[in-house]
């Protein structure tokens, strides 16, 4: 046999056994050029492409390129940039972690359309589009099952995982086949799905699975890469020439392929004459660096072990990246990053609900059916519903053919018999139930059950009740039927709460506070907190929702009341200026997010006995409350009040005509319940959590066993908010916090009162004319000569005017025109030295 050798080419190559493949053997890229240019299996965007003008998919090619690069831009380094801070808000929400992948997308798809101007044709048919998209689809489905999250959905509202498409895919699976199959399914799509639309074949997985391998495995044994061995043609060629005559052996020896099969006799030529001339084989030919272009992936040299970053060292890079991202979005983005760091559920306690059984329920009836019987009432137990704290029996003071009936109030009368017939504590009376023909006998049950606030908000009941647009969802507790109770604090809009001594006022703001803390995050709700008590609401300090400390000094809290009703009045203008009338078409107006300075967060005020301020300050604190309770509902802040003194001197007409949601607690006579309720009822409540609410689309009040959270609830709700504020202050991502923006009308209060309450009406004079002196003082202000001497001496010494320089002479105002003439003099007071 013969075979015949080609010459070695003068063209540039990439291959270096190229110059000695046989003439019949086609190159790797004429197999692809060929491929490349056979009739693709469908032709709609061909016949599209040909239909539309040729500059068409330039342009749609560069917008796609545009946008792709914009969208790497929005979402690595938006900063404060409005649009790119909405761009990269609706990738997150739609793609959550793979808004990356969609970037990446966008800009693939236009480089594809400006491929052809560079002369590479790609041409993808519509069975490999559509794999594509499937593996991108499912790749959203699994960024968000493999988060590890519990709420998917609330994963999903806070841009995480693969956003809402991947909640919306994943979903339905995960529900049907659970976490661990539909990671898998998911798992399974992508995979085949990258597979078709890269045109995979199995021989080429097998190959490129091998060269990986092998790359592996030189990698962990740190050794140098080796020139890649010749071509079984090569070698055959290589054992022709050395048994020509003639024939010189290379100093350089090519080392021969280890899985070659064993040397086979050498055919000679068929022209038997002198070796041809040949070039002698070189191992690994290095290409000139200026003519040759880049050599293959896979005849690249590998770098050493020790360059090569781990997988798990690129994840934890990229997920600090992504942790950076959101750092440098945070003003913008504020409400994304405090909403994936919300408590969970497992920071609060677990508790049974304890219902009597249905022999004590019957037992129960008939005792009452009976025991009205010996005073010749005839009526029929017609239901009971069973509470955590009480239960509730139906009477029917009728016959079914409604041919007799009895008083409600006759029946009522015999009340006290009752109580001792069943041994209870108290009873209560309801004449009729709401919404039926029956009276209600409400009987304490043997063992009242407690109601947690963490069964509470996990309950279903709950959740539908709080879902339809409710702003601030808070938990109440269980009411007699034991169906969970809550309302929206937006549309109270102001809460009351009042109750003897013991009767559970602290522990129901202590749970509607958690429950706040629970739900939402600081960038959502502002709490301000005031406690004359000084001790109920103090261990709330440290958390990143409250605007400044607790306070607890009455002259302070007096003081911060008044701001409040100043940030009101901002607001108010803010939203004057924008055209709105409501906080939340401000925050959402023409669809676009205002500023992160301007969002404006709701605030709750919080106050546990208000009492103590009535007695201190009351004209000052009614007009607080007052204004706050007629106005503030619309710029999203709200009142809840607490007191144990029920008195017309704390609760007075004022207060309570702007505060249409109440809650009683256990009082000690019905004239307090009256001042609550407007009615009576609240006197034969049982303490420790059992309520009446008055909601402000009722008349008639609601009894509920309110929710119970412990002393170790909430410190551990607590400390979860103050460990997440220290991480994120440490961390850059949240500035340290400042003092509280009171202090400052702190101060100046505290100035005015220790000094002269006309004082800024007088800083305002002085800088208007320039001068100062007593006589202007008087003839402007009406003082009297000592205390505008006064307080000519104590702005001297201030050094807000200049020294006297004759009698009768003005003084000279040294205050700059561009000072607050107020915060001038406050900064050179020291107390306990002035003049004054």
């Amino acid at each position: 046999m013969s075979s015949k050798v080609q010459q070695p080419s003068n063209s540039l190559s990439t291959n270096p056994n190229e110059a000695y493949l046989p003439a019949s053997r086609a190159s790797a890229d004429e197999v692809i050029r060929s491929l490349d240019d056979a009739p693709p299996e469908f032709d709609f965007w061909q016949d599209l492409r040909e239909s539309m003008p040729p500059w068409i998919s330039e342009v749609v090619g560069f917008a796609l390129i545009v946008f792709g690069i914009l969208s790497f831009i929005s979402l690595f380094l938006a900063g404060d940039a409005l649009v790119a801070v909405s761009w990269a808000a609706m990738l997150t929400s739609l793609c959550g972690d793979g808004a990356v992948f969609m970037a990446a997308a966008l800009f693939a798809m236009g480089a594809v359309l400006w491929l052809p101007k560079a002369g590479i044709h790609i041409s993808l048919s519509a069975g490999r589009m559509l794999a594509l998209e499937l593996a991108f689809l499912s790749l959203l489905a699994l960024l968000h099952l493999g988060s590890g999250e519990s709420e998917l959905r609330a994963l999903a509202r806070s841009g995480g995982g693969g956003g809402m498409i991947g909640w919306g895919l994943s979903y339905p699976f995960y529900w049907v086949m659970g976490r661990e199959l539909a990671l898998g399914f998911y798992g399974l799509v992508v995979g085949l799905g990258s597979i078709v639309a890269l045109g995979l074949r199995g021989s080429m997985i097998t190959q490129a699975l091998a060269r990986l391998g092998n790359r592996l495995q030189r990698v962990s044994n740190r050794a140098e890469p080796e020139t890649p061995p010749p071509s079984d043609h090569v070698q055959e060629v290589y054992r022709q020439l050395v048994d020509q005559p003639g024939y010189r052996k290379p100093i350089m020896r090519i080392r021969p392929n280890p899985d070659s099969p064993p040397d086979q006799p050498v055919p000679q030529p068929e022209n038997g004459g002198a070796a041809p001339v040949i070039e002698r084989i070189r191992p690994n030919p290095r290409p000139q660096p200026a003519a040759t272009p880049e050599a293959p992936a896979d005849d690249l040299p590998e770098p050493a072990a020790e360059d090569l970053p781990s997988i798990n060292e690129n994840v934890a890079k990229r997920r600090a990246r992504n942790a950076a991202i959101r750092r440098e979005n945070a003003p913008v983005n504020y409400a994304e990053i405090w909403r994936s760091s919300l408590p969970g559920m497992g920071s609060l306690t677990a508790l049974d609900l304890k219902l009597p059984d249905a022999e004590e329920t019957e037992h129960n009836a008939r005792l009452i059916e009976n025991t009205l019987l010996e005073f010749d009432l005839d009526v029929t137990v017609a239901e009971a519903q069973v509470g955590p704290t009480v239960t509730r029996y139906a009477l029917q003071p009728h016959k079914d053919d409604g041919s007799e009936r009895i008083r409600m109030s006759k029946i009522a009368s015999y009340a006290r018999d009752l109580a001792l017939a069943l041994a209870a504590k108290q009873l209560r009376m309801e004449s009729p139930v709401p919404g039926t023909n029956y009276m209600g006998i409400e009987v304490p049950n043997r063992e009242p059950s407690t109601v947690a606030l963490r069964n509470l908000l996990q309950s279903e009941d709950y959740r539908q009740q709080t879902a339809a647009g409710a702003a601030l969802g808070i938990p109440l507790g269980r009411d007699v039927t034991g169906l969970p109770v809550g309302y929206d604090l937006a549309q109270m809009p102001h809460l009351l709460i009042a109750g003897a001594t013991g009767a559970g006022k602290s522990v129901c703001i202590a749970a509607i506070a958690t429950s706040l803390l629970m739900q939402f995050s600081p960038a959502e709700l502002r709490l301000v907190m005031l406690d004359p008590k000084m001790v109920e609401l103090a261990r709330f300090n440290g958390i990143p929702h409250l605007l400044g400390p607790v306070e607890i000094v009455p002259e302070r809290i007096v003081g911060v009341l008044n701001w409040c009703v100043r940030e009101m009045e901002r607001r108010y203008k803010l939203l004057e200026r924008s055209g709105v009338k409501h906080l939340d078409e401000y925050n959402n107006k023409l669809a676009v997010p205002v500023p992160a300075s301007e969002r404006l967060p709701r605030i709750v005020i919080l106050i546990d006995e208000i009492g103590d301020l009535m007695l201190t300050s009351p004209e000052e604190t009614q007009e607080s409350v007052a204004r706050l309770a007629q106005k503030a509902r619309a710029v999203g802040m709200h009142l809840i009040i607490a007191t144990q003194r029920p008195s017309v001197n704390v609760i007075t007409g004022v207060i309570k005509a702007n505060f249409p949601t109440r809650i009683g607690f256990a009082v000690a006579s019905s004239g307090d319940s009256r001042v609550i309720l407007d009615q009576v009822g609240a006197e034969n409540l049982l303490g420790r959590g059992d309520m009446l609410f008055l909601s402000p689309d009722s008349t008639a009040p609601r009894r509920i066993q309110g929710c119970f959270v412990s002393e170790d609830d909430v410190r551990e709700v607590v400390q979860h908010w103050r460990d997440e504020l220290i991480l994120r202050e440490r961390a850059g991502v949240l500035p340290a916090q400042s003092g509280a923006p009171w202090e400052d009308a702190l101060k100046r209060r505290q100035f005015l009162s220790e000094t002269d309450p006309m004082l800024e009406e007088v800083l305002r004079l002085l800088s208007a004319t320039g001068e100062a002196s007593a006589s202007l003082l008087q003839r402007k202000l009406g003082l009297g000569y000592p205390r505008a001497a006064r307080i000519i001496d104590l702005l001297e010494e201030l050094g807000a005017i200049g020294a006297e320089t004759g009698a009768g002479r003005s003084r000279p105002v040294i205050i700059p025109p561009e000072v607050d003439p107020l915060q001038f003099v406050l900064s050179r007071y020291q107390p306990g030295k002035s003049a004054i």
